[in-house]
């Protein structure tokens, strides 16, 4: 005996719902995005947006970013996401009398002409951030932009062995033309010299790959919006539009999986009481005419 087409019926939604985030997982980010963009309240920055942005579209950071590093301006800071967690937030710099302020540049523009005149700022916001993710995190990242092995090597570990507090750590990339200084934690961990760590650092952030698109593109803009002026202390800060984790979204997982169990067990009882009672109908005797 088989379960009926009404019992399959009752059975088939829990089962859909289980299936529901592992379909969401397996879209492409740019479908996530689409399908996240309805029932999130984050705003999505997408190229028309941010020739007119507004208020509502980017805000002024609150998380004590400085609109200044040395002789370097903020451009802006953004969110970066990774494996759906927020891990940090990325605030891009550039001097003062970079050739950049005021003109239409590309990505690859923007990369050429910031090496030796832009810094990075880094503040971490995730738990699940250590010494050793940090620097597999980097060996990851650059790998796929830079062949010098040795100063890959060099870099991760600098990161590994230095100063690091976990949540609220705030790091320091200064991209020179001859190399990379690195500071954690206000503390100068040196520098690792090679012509070209600056720009594969800067590609992670502005090529076509970059985890926050909008970031990438909202930079662009400020750079052709020109110098801020001396007395503007506010920080433009993009914030991720995919998918993340949140507390809400494990909740809603974790209740999905209980119901998908639920839903198992339920099916696996039908399924031994049809075996059951295929059983004892087989043990009776057979009527005589």
């Amino acid at each position: 005996m088989h379960p009926s087409k009404r019992d399959c019926q009752v059975l088939d939604l829990p089962l859909r719902l289980l299936l529901l985030p592992l379909l969401v997982a397996a879209l492409p980010q740019t479908k996530r995005m689409q399908l996240t963009a309805g029932v999130t309240e984050r705003l999505h920055l997408g190229e028309l947006a941010v020739q007119e942005s507004t208020e509502e579209s980017l805000r002024t950071s609150g998380n004590n970013i400085p609109s200044r590093v040395q002789d370097r301006v903020a451009v802006a800071a953004g969110e970066i996401v990774l494996l759906y967690n927020h891990v940090f937030d990325v605030t891009f710099y550039l001097a003062q009398n970079s050739s950049l302020w005021g003109r239409k540049v590309s990505s690859r523009e923007l990369v050429d002409g910031a090496v030796g005149s832009s810094t990075l700022r880094f503040d971490f916001k995730s738990k699940l951030v250590t010494h050793s993710r940090l620097a597999d995190y980097w060996r990851g990242e650059l790998k796929h932009r830079f062949h010098d092995r040795k100063a890959v090597q060099q870099w991760a570990r600098k990161l590994d062995h230095g100063p690091y507090k976990g949540v609220g750590s705030v790091i320091q990339f200064t991209l020179d033309k001859d190399g990379v200084q690195l500071i954690m934690e206000g503390e100068d961990q040196g520098k690792v010299e090679s012509d070209s760590l600056s720009r594969a650092i800067l590609d992670t952030y502005f090529d076509g790959r970059a985890t926050n698109q909008e970031f990438r593109q909202v930079v662009l803009q400020r750079v052709q919006s020109g110098l801020p002026a001396a007395d503007d202390s506010s920080v433009t800060f993009v914030r991720y539009t995919g998918f993340q984790i949140t507390p809400t979204i494990v909740a809603i997982v974790i209740a999905l999986l209980l119901l998908g169990l639920v839903a198992a067990c339920m099916l696996v009882y039908k399924g031994i009481g049809c075996c059951i009672r295929q059983l004892k109908k087989s043990g009776e005797p057979a009527e005589v005419s």
